[in-house]
């Protein structure tokens, strides 16, 4: 059962890989002054499988100043 799981997983993995390097680069722009931004990514591949989401918060000089994940177990 494991075996299988892990097989669809690494098909489902290649999928999404040649998806994502089909996207263009992006390029960070500043929030206005005195302000913040939270930049957010995604991971999904399938709602059988976790999925991921990651963040951090720059302020409008482009400081660090905080970063966090979050896993879930599949979205229904």
């Amino acid at each position: 059962m494991i075996d299988k799981q892990v097989y669809r997983y690494l098909e489902l993995s290649k999928s999404a890989v040649q998806i994502s390097h089909q996207r263009s680069p992006s390029i960070w722009t500043h929030p206005d002054l005195n302000t913040n931004k939270i930049s957010v990514d995604v991971s999904f591949i399938s709602a059988d499988l976790p999925s991921g989401i990651g963040f951090l918060m720059r302020n409008s000089n482009g400081a660090f100043i905080g970063t966090g994940t979050i896993a879930a177990n599949g979205i229904r």
